[in-house]
């Protein structure tokens, strides 16, 4: 975490390094959607904030690089999916205050990935989970949050829904 914090990310990169990098993001990753332990979630989901963060927004590693096209592809097709699925299992409660800043982590990286990316959350939603159709509703509500905060609130309202249904 340090490292990446840091912005030392340079050195995951390094010749030295770079080999490893997909056996450490996996251990990051399933640290976020294996552990049970909500802190430890948060933790490893962090460690991909910061890694949007400088990955994907600020561009400190070149665009074209295999490693950001595979790190994208990792969020949205494993990490984010993993972690609403996580979400919406009855263990989960969005309602308790630790569990929550794992929602609130994850909405930072989506929030991330639709303001400064791109990421049409309504399309990648009905996409990711064509199961949750009725929630189209929910889905535009995320597109259209312009603020963290707002893109937090509809996610916990869907969760909310979602578990009810």
């Amino acid at each position: 975490m340090q490292v990446v914090k840091s912005h030392c990310t340079p050195i995951l990169l390094s010749s030295e390094n770079v080999s490893s990098l997909e056996m450490i993001l996996k251990m990051v990753g399933d640290g976020a959607l294996l552990v049970p332990d909500p802190l430890i979630k948060k933790t490893c989901i962090q460690v991909f904030h910061e890694l949007t963060e400088q990955w994907l927004v600020n561009d400190h590693i070149a665009k074209s690089s295999g490693i950001v096209s595979g790190f994208r592809s990792y969020l949205l097709d494993i990490l984010i999916p993993g972690m609403f699925r996580i979400f919406l299992r009855g263990d989960f409660n969005e309602k308790d205050a630790s569990h929550f800043r794992v929602v609130r982590e994850i909405a930072q990286i989506v929030f991330l990935l639709k303001s400064k990316c791109g990421l049409n959350i309504e399309q990648y939603m009905a996409t990711v989970f064509p199961e949750h159709k009725q929630m189209k509703g929910e889905f535009v509500a995320m597109n259209l949050a312009d603020t963290q905060g707002a893109l937090e609130r509809v996610m916990a309202s869907y969760l909310q829904m979602m578990k009810k249904s």
